[in-house]
């Protein structure tokens, strides 16, 4: 690929990635083909032949370089007959002509989609519209926490440095309404969703955008309104769902059995806690041992903080449990997740049993 600087001499540089083109203007006609312009930069164009189209083309860099006299705008030459080879412009040396008629106004640099034989008013309208923002898109499964996040979205967006992302989610600089006083960490309150974002997002405007997502979801279903416990701990509660059991049927259960072990003032002695802010390749006989506000097995009540970042139906699930007196529950089977609930002891070490007797546990 070839650079234009601003003065029309050509600059070598690796070629830029290509990315799907998001008309700003309406579509052109079928016979005409589009291109997209990021202005002062230029693919060479293919050999033309008349019966055949033309394939998207690029120029990068800055269109307008003079300065404003009398409301119109002084424009470098070298750009316009660079459009004009690409086939954009009949003439550039008309369009300066034209523009000194018409008023521009203020040009952002940036990549802009224009279509080959493009009439003045079209090319002046794209001016106007602004440059076609590049995108990228990040997917967070349900259940993702902080740190998992960090790396998944590091891989897809070039500003987003894992560190950063985990230390700006985790310090308290950046914060949610549904945080109580005193808690720093935004475990739990950053909404695993698909994200499409301009490519050059960073850590604090990703974190910013999953925040507000949280934010509209909690005012879809209502989470203000809880009355078991209080929004935040709907969110832990939810947390714990998202990691404890997969079928959706068996969420509310769920929530109905921690409600249950709470009300009864039972340690919760739940897996999913233990191994929270612990090094992961230690057994679980060996992170248990270890006494942390997340151990459910030595503390009493909910986590802290949530462990994960739960979706919408777990969030639901903790909000609305089911009708029910189960104090435990087991996955007896890892393939399907069926889960089986109890209201006594005995009654789920029998279940554990009949499901290892069976090769499901």
């Amino acid at each position: 690929m070839r650079r234009v600087a601003a003065d029309g001499t050509p600059v070598t540089s690796p070629p830029a990635q290509e990315s799907v083109p998001v008309p700003t203007r309406a579509e052109p006609p079928e016979a005409e083909t589009s291109g997209r312009v990021d202005l002062g930069r230029a693919l060479p164009r293919p050999p033309r032949t008349r019966m055949r189209r033309r394939p998207l083309f690029w120029i990068l860099g800055l269109l307008v370089v003079g300065t404003v006299v009398t409301g119109r705008y002084i424009l470098q030459p070298t750009i316009f007959d660079l459009l004009e080879k690409q086939g954009v412009l009949g003439s550039g040396r008309a369009f300066r002509i034209y523009l000194r008629i018409r008023s521009l106004g203020t040009v952002v640099p940036g990549e802009y989609l224009f279509v080959e034989n493009q009439d003045f008013g079209g090319v002046l309208e794209t001016l106007r519209a602004g440059p076609i923002v590049s995108t990228e898109t990040v997917t967070f499964p349900e259940g993702y926490s902080i740190v998992r996040m960090a790396e998944a979205a590091s891989e897809v967006f070039p500003g987003v440095d894992p560190a950063d992302y985990v230390a700006l989610a985790t310090d308290g600089s950046i914060r949610s309404p549904w945080q109580p006083a005193g808690t720093a960490s935004l475990e739990g309150l950053l909404f695993p969703d698909t994200y499409t974002l301009d490519d050059e997002v960073d850590s604090q405007a990703l974190i910013e955008r999953q925040l507000e997502r949280f934010d509209e979801v909690a005012g879809e279903i209502g989470l203000s309104e809880a009355t078991v416990v209080s929004p935040y701990e709907v969110v832990i509660v939810a947390s714990i769902i998202e990691r404890e059991v997969k079928r959706p049927e068996d969420r509310p259960k769920v929530a109905r059995a921690i409600y249950n072990r709470l009300a009864k003032g039972m340690k919760l002695q739940i897996d999913a806690t233990v191994f929270y802010g612990q090094d992961p390749s230690l057994t679980f006989e060996q992170a248990v041992e270890n006494v942390t506000p997340y151990n459910t097995y030595r503390v009493a009540g909910l986590p802290p903080t949530p462990i994960a970042n739960p979706g919408r139906d777990s969030l639901n699930a903790a909000l609305n449990p089911a009708e029910g007196n189960w104090i435990y529950w087991v996955t007896v089977d890892k393939e399907t997740g069926e889960t089986v609930f109890n209201e006594s002891y005995e009654a789920h070490k029998q279940a554990i049993a009949d499901a290892k007797a069976a090769g499901t546990y």
